[in-house]
């Protein structure tokens, strides 16, 4: 499982035969599971309203349809089989559905079907790959009232007044950036409850800028693959809180990462060329903290100490250190995901405290990493420690919700039945 608000697909918990899963998340994170192939995905946003028990199931008879606690959660509708479900399910039936997943272009029928879907039950989510179907996106999003969108759009399109309106609830925006497609971006500023914006491929250094300050709104900003080189290229609003860049390899300067005085969660996963962090020192407000591939033993020792309120940390990929010894000092710590092949992991052993570790191996039937993992929940038998990775939906799962002031744990369990199917 991915948070695609922080940490995207750069890293995730995985979920092994019989195990327990988990992730750090907060109020309002997206979060990706997919199956072996990326055939079944499924995307939800996390709210306490959910419930502390979540038990999840992919219908092996309609593999389009994840339910959740036995009602329809999601949906793809990409095959005949799929629309041919949607047209014919009862408003009862859809009331729990959650969102729906469009590869577009989508037929006339098609269209119609989702006219009809859109009056029985409007406040869908919505994933769209349009591609090039400007025309298409504008219709659909005339047809619903998502909470939240993933949009993936290769061309400008238009959101008139009417669909501003239509879109008054939504706080969440998932968006690729295609070349001369800036302007989608800069229309959602006009969106009142916009609270989380994730952007892919946004190209700062080299094409028209997006001026964040106009989001007023906007309190959570994630950048992913991006050109940006420099975080005093971009203008951010007062209220931003969480401030996560991943992959965005050309980024060198954060010098003034600083002075947004409310941020409590900060990210760099996947900045490989990032090797100066001297500017995170002392943000005694920090809650969350990825840190980039490039730190180093000596800055690692020296920084760690100086973050008081940390809660979760995360390493990914930072193969330098050789121990965390420094994470001892902080005593509010609570979520470790640890992705690292040179550090030592008897170093983790007096962090008794520790709710959840997310930590690397090298395969599912590795004999040195299920080792590694015993001896691990030996030494910390109140956390719990799951592989990292990717996370399988197999057939189906359990999710259950541990509510906490800043984070929930996801935990995990395969069910071992094989799912019947819904309208079976």
């Amino acid at each position: 499982m991915f948070n695609l608000s922080k940490s995207s697909a750069t890293y995730g918990s995985r979920m092994l035969k019989d195990s327990t899963s988990g992730v750090a998340i907060q109020d309002g994170d997206l979060l990706w599971a997919f199956d072996d192939n990326q055939e079944v995905q499924c995307f939800f946003q996390y709210s306490p309203v959910l419930g502390k028990e979540l038990v999840f199931k992919i219908d092996t008879i309609q593999p389009f349809i994840i339910s959740l606690n036995n009602h329809v959660f999601s949906a793809q509708l990409e095959d005949s089989d799929s629309w041919k479900w949607i047209k014919k399910t009862t408003s009862e039936t859809l009331s729990g559905l959650h969102s729906i997943f469009l590869s577009l272009p989508l037929a006339d029928d098609q269209m119609a079907i989702l006219s009809g879907l859109g009056q029985k039950k409007s406040d869908i989510n919505l994933s769209i790959d349009a591609k090039s179907e400007a025309k298409q996106v504008e219709k659909i999003l005339s047809m619903f009232q998502p909470e939240w969108m993933d949009l993936s759009v290769d061309t400008s399109f238009m959101i008139s007044d009417s669909l501003l309106y239509n879109l008054r609830n939504t706080n969440m925006l998932v968006m690729s950036i295609d070349s001369g497609s800036e302007e989608n971006i800069n229309q959602f500023s006009k969106l009142k409850n916009l609270q989380n914006l994730v952007l892919l491929k946004w190209g700062p250094e080299t094409r028209a800028g997006i001026d964040f300050t106009k989001f007023k709104a906007l309190s959570s900003l994630s950048l992913q693959e991006s050109d940006l080189r420099s975080t005093r290229n971009i203008r951010l609003p007062v209220n931003i809180r969480s401030l996560f860049f991943k992959g965005c390899n050309s980024l060198t300067d954060i010098s003034n990462v600083a002075t947004n005085t409310k941020l409590a969660t900060l990210g760099f996963s996947g900045c490989e060329k990032l090797k100066e962090i001297s500017a995170i020192k002392g943000m005694k407000n920090l809650t969350w903290l990825s840190l980039p591939p490039s730190i180093n033993q000596s800055q690692f020792d020296s920084l760690i100490p100086s973050l008081p309120s940390l809660q979760v940390l995360e390493l990914i990929h930072c193969d330098s250190l050789k121990n965390i010894d420094a994470v001892k000092s902080l005593k509010e710590l609570r979520s470790i995901t640890l992705a690292d092949k040179n550090i030592d992991i008897s170093s983790l052993y007096t962090l008794k405290n520790l709710e959840l570790l997310v930590i690397g191996t090298s395969s599912d039937s590795d004999s040195t990493a299920n080792k590694q993992m015993q001896q691990l929940k030996a030494q910390l038998p109140k956390t719990f420690i799951v592989p990292g990775g990717g996370f399988c939906l197999g057939s189906g799962w359990i999710l259950l919700i541990i509510p906490m002031v800043l984070l929930g744990i996801f935990l995990s369990k395969r069910i071992r039945q094989t799912p019947k199917g819904l309208n079976s």
